[in-house]
């Protein structure tokens, strides 16, 4: 597993400080993480190479009997540390989560690992790219190509595991502005994972998307509000997933009565055809790592299985108040901030019709494609997500009738029990999520497929 130094010494005193902390026989862990990143940026107009702070920190942690005490820091002289491990000792007792005994060191597997990129050839990479969108379109006025990469180091540590990961994430993004009659819009396509530089390429046939997806947005019209027969594309339906039962089923969320979800487990929310996981161990996607931030491995949590409500997302700190399993789900923004339950690769399952079935199945409806925007609200199970193209479906056949920003709304086991057929396509997309205003981090939803009713305006 690749490293560095500032990280080799960050992590070195750990041992000592989970032996310290131990020597009571209490609950307790340490965490250190190191994180770096930089990103790139052409259009027409500006360049720009940035870096991402470096952010370098430890966490100690106890279980005191009825929650976690931290100490956290930056770098601290090892005199002040150790009287803060000496401090958590003291106050550790058993009763916390424990998981059972492991250790491993885990590297993503790159094609093109970025630390073997020189900025100089990441930025002529992505100008590159600038200029192939920017011959694109007869009616281009402007293209741009991003790239960022995130490289995440931790080591989590104490009296049963020892477990060290290097996590790297790169999002590619490839977008095009046109213009006509005074009109301006613009289509793109995005790449994000966690693998490596190689991201960086898009297929032709991606570029005749942005091409044909930007000149047909120039004639989109705003949609009839009502209820159609919808078919969602992947990214789509991991939006949805995402809204829907993501956030509601948090499960920090259930000691203060804040999700509705909770008076549903073991009952019926969605169609029957309808699974749903979070599994921050799915290879390549954005939200994946090898452990969480609270020392637990990565593995797939059932949320959904064929309709059922089977459970959510605990953290320790939730996992103790509720007395639930823990999921690998304890999150930190960086070592300054709390871990609480949050999603990681949040998607719909996969099943047996191929999409050009579903949309063959559907006489008159609305095909949803890109994502723009979503929320919902997790006490009233609203939710409300943003298209930003979506295109007529008629007699079985996609038309060149396209629309822009449709809104998709409505009441959580609704919209997920009209589901009706599932795809046997599954992709991911990547973005961050924050829990509520803040407290972000990377995530992915995805999903195949699908084909649903639905309010649009």
């Amino acid at each position: 597993m690749r490293s560095t130094p500032t990280f080799d010494a960050l992590a070195a005193p750990m041992d000592e400080m989970v032996d310290v902390m131990s020597s009571r026989g209490g609950d307790v862990s340490a965490l250190a993480t190191e994180q770096s990143g930089m990103a790139i940026s052409v259009d027409d107009r500006k360049q720009d190479v940035s870096d991402v702070p470096l952010l370098r920190g430890i966490v100690l942690r106890a279980f005191d009997g009825q929650g976690f005490v931290e100490f956290a820091t930056d770098g601290a002289p090892r005199a002040e540390t150790l009287r803060a491990a000496k401090r958590l000792a003291r106050v550790a007792v058993r009763g916390g989560i424990r998981a059972e005994t492991s250790t491993g060191r885990f590297d993503t597997v790159c094609e093109i690992d970025p630390v073997d990129v020189s900025t100089e050839d990441k930025f002529a990479r992505v100008r590159e790219l600038q200029a192939t969108l920017r011959a694109l379109h007869p009616k281009a006025v402007n293209a741009r190509a991003t790239y960022s990469e995130r490289i995440t180091l931790q080591r989590f540590r104490s009296p049963e595991r020892d477990l060290v990961q290097r996590v790297v994430r790169v999002v590619a993004t490839a977008i095009l502005f046109v213009a006509e009659n005074g009109r301006t819009e613009y289509a793109y396509e995005p790449h994000g994972a966690t693998k490596g530089v190689e991201l960086l390429r898009f297929g032709s046939d991606e570029l005749d998307k942005i091409r044909d997806t930007a000149s047909a947005m120039l004639r989109a019209e705003r949609i009839e509000p009502g209820t159609y027969e919808i078919v969602t594309s992947p990214e789509a339906s991991g939006l949805i997933a995402h809204e829907a039962f993501g956030h509601g089923v948090e499960m920090d969320m259930y000691p203060k009565e804040r999700a509705r979800s909770q008076l549903y487990l073991g009952k019926r929310v969605a169609s029957p055809l309808t699974t749903m996981l979070d599994d921050p161990s799915v290879a390549g996607a954005y939200g994946s790592f090898f452990f969480d931030d609270e020392g637990h491995l990565a593995r797939p949590t059932t949320i959904i299985q064929d309709g059922i409500y089977i459970g959510g997302l605990a953290d320790d700190s939730a996992a103790l108040a509720l007395g639930y399993p823990a999921t690998p789900n304890g999150r930190r923004e960086s070592y300054r901030r709390k871990a609480y339950a949050r999603m990681t690769n949040t998607f719909f399952v996969a099943n047996g019709k191929t999409p050009d079935e579903l949309i063959a199945s559907i006489d008159s409806g609305i095909y949803l494609d890109r994502g723009s925007s979503g929320m919902e609200d997790p006490k009233s199970w609203g939710i409300q997500v943003t298209m930003r193209d979506a295109r007529e479906i008629r007699g079985g056949k996609l038309t060149d009738r396209y629309f822009k920003e449709v809104g998709v709304t409505g009441y959580v086991p609704e919209v997920l029990g009209s589901i009706t057929a599932v795809a046997n396509d599954l992709s991911f997309d990547a973005g961050m999520c924050g829990k509520g205003h803040k407290e972000l981090v990377p995530v992915s939803s995805g999903g195949p497929h699908l084909r649903l009713r639905a309010r649009l305006s």
